[in-house]
């Protein structure tokens, strides 16, 4: 089955996604005059939806292998791949973000000390049910790293030849659970947990496990895919952050779609191929952007703008997208893919 160049592009439809959401929150902040009530711009801030899609290309990247029942399981190699492409790159980006915030007086040592020590033991979401104060997106990473450790127990289920229904219904169950129970998960601090965003994993291991049984296609090809895949993106930035199941079921939905028309569409797998060299740098760009983002929006926001939200986000956007990639392109060839090399002594899945 080899690489799968379609979900590399789904992983940059993700990044991409996230980035926009952060830059469209940075900018209100910096400009307050600006409309935050518009289409444009609630659909901007329904970007933490390319998280959701993470978590499901990460549950299906890593099931493939279990589904596939036919490559002996080593917890040594496991543990050793994800340890040196993970940690690595993180502890120097979480380095970097608190010297830099340090050396700007942003605050000080013994303010960001808990928040440190927090983030670099994958705790600071259970901990202090807050962002990170040093790298704010961290607090997804604790969630892959929580999905990663329960991820080998999870893949023993496709022994059983109905495991991607039982995922399937899982995922359906933990989206409901994850919505109707969150004052709970609030409570407890696990709002930014496995609890809370389980199902998106659940949702990759099942497609993960299906792609494998039909012999690596979900469906065959069809404009069909294309339109599919364009109707889930549409429903999930809609209905993301509306109360209840429904932002959790749609998302789910929009990923099944996003899924099939990259993966067997006419014009999807084209397109996903085009933004895969995107896709593979998304941990440097995810790692990097949010403290240069803010950092450049400090000197950007105080140009002079055009009217409107749509307008000044574009010019955002094109001010600060560039040394933002370039930035992440250093820190991929520097850093993570160093890391990735020493970590694996076969070919990765």
């Amino acid at each position: 089955m080899g690489k799968l160049p379609a979900l590399d592009g789904l992983r940059a439809l993700a990044i991409g996604l996230v980035f926009v959401l952060h830059l469209s929150t940075g900018l209100l902040r910096a400009v307050p005059a600006l409309d935050s009530h518009g289409l444009l711009a609630r659909l901007a801030g329904a970007g933490g939806v390319g998280v959701a899609l993470f978590f499901a290309i990460s549950g299906f990247l890593v099931g493939l292998p279990f589904a596939r029942a036919n490559q002996p399981f080593s917890w040594r190699e496991y543990v050793r791949r994800r340890v040196f492409r993970i940690l690595p790159p993180y502890y120097l980006a979480l380095l970097g973000a608190l010297l830099g915030q340090l050396a700007l007086g942003w605050a000080g040592g013994r303010e960001l000390l808990p928040s440190l020590l927090a983030s670099t033991l994958f705790l600071h979401n259970i901990l202090f049910g807050a962002w990170s104060r040093i790298l704010p997106v961290a607090w997804s990473l604790e969630i892959e790293v929580q999905f990663y450790a329960i991820a080998p127990f999870l893949g023993k289920l496709f022994k059983n030849p109905r495991a991607e229904w039982l995922l399937g219904l899982g995922a359906l169950a933990g989206a409901l659970g994850s919505a109707l129970g969150n004052p709970w998960l609030v409570r407890w601090h696990l709002d930014r947990s496995s609890l809370s965003d389980g199902h998106f994993f659940l949702l990759g291991l099942a497609l993960a496990g299906r792609f494998v049984r039909l012999g690596g296609k979900l469906a065959h090809e069809s404009y069909l895919w294309d339109a599919l895949g364009l109707l889930g993106l549409g429903g999930m930035l809609f209905f993301w952050g509306h109360p209840g199941p429904i932002a959790q079921i749609a998302a789910l939905l929009g990923i099944l779609g996003l899924t099939l028309g990259a993966l067997h569409g006419k014009l999807g797998p084209r397109l996903a191929r085009l933004a895969a060299p995107v896709g593979t740098r998304c941990y440097s760009l995810y790692l990097v952007h949010y403290p240069l983002l803010f950092l450049l929006l400090k000197l950007t926001s105080r140009l002079p703008h055009p009217p409107g939200f749509g307008a000044t986000l574009a010019l955002q956007l094109v001010l600060i997208g560039p040394p933002v990639l370039l930035a992440a392109e250093l820190f991929h060839r520097a850093v993570e893919l160093p890391c990735q090399k020493y970590g694996k002594k076969r070919k990765d899945y």
